[in-house]
């Protein structure tokens, strides 16, 4: 029987308070965002490069890691690939860390005028409402955002499924007060949630798409 991959339960629970759906628990995933589907046997076959490409839009910013994980196959199922990829992940040096850190892109930031805002995190940015809505709003996460990252040396990571740009204000307002080592190992458990829910979402695109009869 097909096993079915789950984001973790603290994501699960942030939707239920918060009022808003998980891809495929009542919402459509975005189509356009991603175009090969995460199946654990294709995956397992797939030569390094493309593997490696094919995962871009899950862990981004860490081609090495993935190649690392990539010699862990062949995947039992879906658990085992974000099993595999959060170990090379907890493994990786602490330089890796801070460059894949300082990769990703300012929250609110649509330009990307720190980091890279990859077409995954537009998304998401997106759908959390954190390039639209009320000016002062968005300024004052900019600026919280600039402040953080001139801090830290790197941008705040939140896993923004299914959070709205009120809840994420206030995260990163709290956040930046934060100790460093605090924040760097927040930041490592954030990106966790992040890979969970791009698997999740792959997932659940697959299957509206069986169910439509329509191909990746």
């Amino acid at each position: 029987m097909p096993q079915t991959f789950k984001p973790p339960p603290e994501l699960a629970a942030t939707a239920e308070q918060t009022g808003r759906t998980m891809p495929g628990t009542g919402s459509m995933p975005t189509p356009g965002l991603v175009d090969v589907p995460l199946d654990p046997a294709g995956l397992s076959a797939l030569p390094c490069r493309a593997f490696v490409e094919a995962l871009a839009g899950v862990l981004e910013y860490a081609p090495q890691l993935v190649e690392r994980a990539w010699e862990k196959r062949p995947f039992d199922d879906l658990a085992d690939l974000y099993g595999q990829l959060m170990e090379e992940l907890q493994f990786a040096t602490e330089v890796e860390k801070r460059q894949l850190m300082a990769a990703h892109g300012d929250l609110g930031d649509a330009l990307g005028v720190e980091g890279h805002l990859s077409l995954a995190c537009l998304h998401e940015q997106r759908a959390a409402g954190l390039l639209s809505g009320p000016r002062a709003e968005r300024e004052r996460l900019l600026l919280l955002s600039t402040r953080y990252r001139r801090r830290f040396g790197f941008p705040c990571l939140i896993a923004l499924q299914p959070l709205g740009r009120g809840q994420v204000i206030r995260m990163l307002a709290r956040r930046v007060r934060n100790p460093a080592e605090i924040e760097f190992a927040e930041n490592l458990r954030q990106l966790g949630l992040i890979v969970s829910y791009r698997i999740h979402e792959r997932t659940a695109r697959r299957r509206w798409q069986r169910g439509s009869g329509l191909s990746a």
